[in-house]
């Protein structure tokens, strides 16, 4: 059973419980952020415990999407047909979606979930800029699940604070091109795991 549905079979105040419990893992916020400043408590509650339960699914759902990719034939129709985050990725590349692909994906997102306990660190590859899309995606579809409150504009202002750019996204706007001033060009998706520059600290795995 999906998590999703295990926790539409909770009560209400079995949920709310469960997002009290994970809110206080969440070490975001801590300083005076854009975020925060006059949000009612309840909404700050379930904005931090969205984030937790939203990194749990994301991870679960990748592990399941590299299950499906090993021994793939057809790599473009196992991403369309067989996975759940990777599906999400820009269409046009999914023939590189592969088994190593995914398995560094979701080192990738393992890490950049690990901001949410430890402190928030820059986003360090394009893998990554991907995975915090997708986070506060999981996010969205808890709040619709389980009718939160959660700040005004929440996922505006996340965006805002934590992507120092969202250039990212026109992956999914642009055609590859042997234009060299492209989006494509400049970040195929073999770059997507390397670093932004020499002070970003990436898990070993991905960054070879």
């Amino acid at each position: 059973m999906c998590d999703h549905c295990q926790m539409k079979e909770m009560s209400a105040a079995e949920t709310w419980e469960m997002y009290v419990a994970n809110s206080i893992k969440v070490n975001l916020f801590s300083d005076d952020s854009i975020l925060l400043p006059e949000v009612p408590l309840r909404s700050e509650v379930a904005l931090r415990g969205a984030l937790w339960l939203a990194a749990q699914t994301l991870v679960d759902e990748l592990f399941g999407d590299v299950e499906a990719m090993r021994g793939a034939t057809d790599v473009s129709k196992t991403v369309s047909t067989k996975t759940r985050v990777l599906a999400e990725l820009p269409e046009k590349y999914s023939k590189s979606y592969d088994a190593l692909f995914a398995q560094k994906f979701l080192v990738a997102t393992v890490d950049l979930t690990s901001r949410l306990s430890t402190g928030w660190r820059r986003l360090g590859c394009t893998a990554q800029e991907f995975g915090f899309r997708f986070l506060l995606d999981e996010v969205r579809v808890l709040e619709g699940i389980h009718e939160l409150t959660l700040p005004e504009d929440w996922r505006r202002d996340m965006e805002e604070l934590y992507y120092e750019d969202t250039d990212f996204v026109a992956h999914y706007n642009l055609e590859p091109a042997s234009d060299p001033n492209s989006v494509y060009e400049l970040y195929p998706v073999e770059r997507w795991f390397q670093p932004f520059d020499v002070d970003v600290a990436l898990p070993p795995y991905i960054d070879d």
